[in-house]
């Protein structure tokens, strides 16, 4: 087996189910979940927050895929290519898609006439999938809830990239999702409110002249009680008497 872990660039968050395993055809196994898409111009920006122009594409992901694949079975894979990927006996390969080619749908039916989905125009897309807890980080790279990560942020992930033959003689490439970076917040396609942790939402907030007790964390603590007195130290402990000579 050939496999690389690689960080991808940054991309705009859809379809996040990272709290809970999600299955959307009957048959298919539960996973956590996030669809990633890239900018066809290879580039991000958030002008209503002042965030400038950043890139984002990709082109590490794909040079990731077509050297493992090579190292694995000397095939050079081109990710465009799904009818020759598939000739050469590769099972299932990575299904990037052209985000103007998706619709809008209602009820799981293409808008008559047909419309482009406002959401995905411009963009590469790729499902990123794992069966396991995916860890997740803020720009900081301190962990976070994963229930910050909504649909619309812009985030970063890291991923593993394999190829190899299964036990059935079937050529195989995988990326497997491991843990994710939220980067910069942006309109959420939900219209949902970033959800933060309370230390956080508080941050650099602090109330210098409070008149909480410093012990108001503790579960014994009730409104209006002092805080706790200093424990007296204890006494020394008497010299031990001597042994009687032999």
């Amino acid at each position: 087996m050939a496999s690389q872990v690689i960080i991808t660039d940054i991309f705009r968050a859809s379809h996040v189910h990272l709290k809970e395993k999600k299955a959307f055809q009957p048959n298919d196994t539960p996973k956590f979940r996030i669809a990633a898409m890239w900018p066809k111009s290879g580039s991000g920006q958030i002008v209503e927050s002042g965030v400038q122009p950043f890139q984002s594409n990709p082109n590490n992901l794909i040079l990731a895929l077509q050297q493992v694949v090579k190292a694995e079975f000397n095939f050079d894979y081109n990710p465009w290519d799904a009818a020759n990927t598939k000739m050469f006996g590769i099972q299932f390969p990575p299904n990037f898609k052209d985000g103007d080619q998706q619709f809008l749908k209602e009820n799981g039916v293409p808008v008559q006439p047909f419309q482009v989905d406002p959401i995905t125009q411009g963009h590469w897309l790729l499902n990123l999938t794992s069966e396991d807890n995916v860890g997740v980080v803020g720009p900081n790279a301190q962990a976070i809830d994963v229930g910050s990560v909504y649909s619309g942020a812009w985030v970063r992930a890291q991923v593993e990239v394999s190829a190899y033959t299964n036990s059935n003689n079937a050529r195989i490439i995988t990326i497997k999702f491991l843990h994710l970076m939220m980067c910069y917040d942006d309109n959420s396609f939900g219209g949902a409110v970033p959800k933060q942790d309370a230390a956080t939402a508080f941050a650099g907030m602090a109330v210098a002249n409070t008149n909480i007790a410093a012990n108001v964390g503790n579960t014994e603590f009730r409104p209006g009680m002092a805080p706790a007195a200093p424990a007296a130290p204890a006494a020394p402990a008497a010299p031990a008497a001597p042994a009687a000579p032999a």
